[in-house]
């Protein structure tokens, strides 16, 4: 923005610099095609194409180029360099530059010499309505460089902004997927877990159940020696059973049994 002050600026400079000079430069086809690092024959396609917008003074091969014409026709390139079609330039260039008259400078008759004096008191007031849009002219070049610089780092800010998106995405889905993959994680151990569980509880029930068939069986086999000891008390005396060895035969039938039932 700063260069485009100072450049504006120094068109201003330029401008007031040229009021009062007695007579301006006037340039050659060659000059104009130096100044813009052009061949001549693409200058001369640039000025047929649009000769109402482009000053010039005198015909044919004498004909020479006010410095306005510079900037016309620089304009008139970066134009169609960047695609521009003819209408848009011929309109542009009549906003910013008024249509010229060509001015002969030969020496005529004498009729010829008086009729240019008109010409003479005129021209000072053209000239400056040149220059000013010249001034103009470097002004909108200047911003329209601008607004190509801005749209392609607007270009370049879109592209990173999609890439940054796709990239958002991409961490988005990644993310879903490991929480997915957790979660299915959770559930395959929790299914084990209670699997396992479940297996230690059937096998604890299990060792529970026979803990408590044996205990049964135990106090059964009790209740039977002790019924059949109260038998063998009821119908024998104590002392002849004792003898007898009843009693110890009984006993050490139940102990038999007992074991083979461990």
């Amino acid at each position: 923005m700063f260069s485009l002050l100072r450049r504006v600026e120094r068109c201003i400079a330029d401008f007031r610099s040229m009021k009062g000079r007695p007579r301006m430069e006037l340039l050659t086809i060659s000059d104009i095609a130096k100044r813009l690092g052009l061949p001549e024959n693409t200058v001369r396609y640039y000025r047929d194409r649009f000769p109402e917008y482009v000053p010039s003074v005198g015909d044919g091969r004498r004909r020479r180029y006010r410095p306005e014409a510079v900037d016309v026709l620089r304009f008139i390139a970066d134009g169609l360099r960047n695609d521009r079609t003819a209408t848009d330039i011929a309109e542009a260039l009549s906003r910013m530059f008024p249509k010229t008259v060509d001015v002969n400078e030969e020496p005529q008759q004498s009729t010829a010499a008086a009729q240019q004096q008109p010409t003479a008191m005129t021209y000072e007031p053209q000239q400056d309505r040149n220059q000013t849009a010249a001034v103009m002219f470097a002004i909108m070049a200047q911003q329209a460089q601008a607004i190509q610089q801005i749209a392609a780092s607007l270009d370049k800010l879109a592209a990173q902004a999609e890439a940054a998106d796709a990239l958002r995405k991409e961490v988005e889905r990644l993310r879903n997927e490991l929480a997915e993959t957790a979660m299915a994680r959770r559930k395959a151990e929790e299914k084990a877990q209670a699997a396992l569980d479940n297996a230690i509880t059937a096998k604890e029930l299990a060792a529970k159940a026979r803990q408590e068939a044996l205990q049964d069986a135990l106090r059964e086999q009790e209740r039977r020696e002790e019924e059949l000891r109260r038998w063998l008390e009821e119908r024998l005396p104590s002392v002849e059973a004792k003898r007898q060895g009843i009693v110890a035969r009984v006993r050490s039938m139940i102990l038999r049994d007992r074991s083979s039932n461990e």
